[in-house]
């Protein structure tokens, strides 16, 4: 197990029918990242410092996030892409 502090990730929305929108964390796996991400226990992590309404309604974990030409993560291309699955 590996622990998010040298994983790249980030916190969206994504549209849902009953509450309108609904949070979501996306986790960029990598090719260069060794290990598996443990979400049942990073899901009780984040239980315990996050309200139940900051809590992620779904986690992602993508193989690799959209980014500009210097490195930085595109958030919007990043989950336009997730929503084409």
């Amino acid at each position: 197990m590996r622990t998010l502090s040298k994983t790249d990730f980030f916190i969206a929305a994504e549209n849902d029918d009953k509450l309108g929108h609904k949070v979501i964390l996306l986790i960029e796996k990598g090719i260069e990242n060794e290990g598996e991400i443990d979400i049942e226990n990073l899901k009780i992590h984040l239980k315990s410092v996050l309200s139940k309404f900051e809590m992620p309604k779904k986690i992602y974990v993508l193989p690799r996030f959209e980014r500009t030409e210097t490195g930085k993560i595109q958030r919007g291309k990043t989950v336009f892409k997730l929503k084409l699955k």
